[in-house]
């Protein structure tokens, strides 16, 4: 039988041996005992560029594990990229993804720790810092820019069996967004905040620290999903807010999102969305 795994799981920043705060997401995904870890951080402070360890770490009763499963860089205090792992038997340690305790992500040189700790024991920094490793066994892809994220809650796992049916992620924003009314050729519509990217599908969750999709959220305070009848066919929109001025047209197809539709609303519409409408791209479920 071909199972589905994900994980989603919230990682802290640690400083000074201390859990200080909420700084990212990392998400797993597989299905046939291959896989992928997708990790996004926004450090929020001055960290100098460089590379951290990734680790993955298995807590026993009597000591901790930690498994190395790749080198990851850090630009401005960010970090946004994609790891290949076996989640049966992670780089070669005989512990499968489900029989871990957590992740984490630490440098020495740039004095930087975010763990994510996946059962309820908080870890013990001082112990698990001196632990012997394996070398690393795994390839890395680079996402296309540094993603961004608000401070979430601390762990989301959720499991499923490809045989049963898989919830979109437009079903599992709807979940958890806040409905807007539909207009013109837009249905269905959501409002997101960036947090809200870890329920994409991986490929796009880098959008969430797209130069122009961050300018618009804070300068209006919040995004769009929705779905559109576009070229006779039925597709998920992600939208920013913004009007339809050709200047913001330039930043926009600078960015990826090309395709403009006006929300037909006025000064006293009660979305807030004003005379304006949304610059848009799309994504496929």
């Amino acid at each position: 039988m071909s199972e589905y795994l994900r994980i989603i799981s919230y990682i802290n920043e640690y400083i000074d041996g201390e859990k200080n705060r909420s700084c990212g997401f990392a998400r797993i995904e597989s299905s046939d005992g291959g896989g992928r870890i997708y990790i996004n951080i926004n450090s929020g402070r001055n960290v100098p560029d460089g590379n951290v360890n990734v680790y993955m770490y298995k807590k026993t009763d009597t000591e901790y594990k930690k498994i190395n499963i790749g080198e990851v860089p850090v630009v401005k205090g960010n970090i946004s990229c994609t790891l290949q792992i076996d989640v049966d038997e992670v780089s070669g340690s005989g512990i499968g993804v489900r029989k871990m305790s957590g992740l984490y992500l630490y440098s020495n040189e740039l004095n930087v720790l975010y763990v994510s700790e996946w059962e309820e024991n908080t870890v013990n920094i001082a112990e698990f810092m001196t632990l012997q490793e394996n070398e690393p066994q795994n390839n890395i892809e680079m996402a296309d820019t540094v993603g961004q994220v608000e401070s979430t809650p601390e762990l989301t796992i959720q499991e499923d069996d490809c045989d049963n049916h898989k919830e979109s992620f437009f079903e599992e924003l709807s979940k958890c967004c806040v409905k807007i009314p539909s207009f013109g050729k837009v249905s269905r519509c959501l409002c997101i905040k960036p947090c809200d990217f870890i329920h994409f599908p991986y490929q796009y969750q880098h959008l969430a620290g797209n130069s122009f999709l961050l300018g618009g959220y804070i300068r209006h305070k919040f995004l769009i999903v929705g779905c559109c009848e576009y070229e006779g066919m039925t597709k998920y929109i992600l939208g920013v807010p913004g009007n339809n001025t050709q200047r913001e047209k330039i930043m926009a197809e600078m960015f990826g999102f090309s395709t403009y539709f006006d929300d037909g609303g006025d000064s006293n519409d009660s979305t807030g969305c004003g005379n304006r409408g949304y610059w848009c791209t799309f994504i496929d479920d």
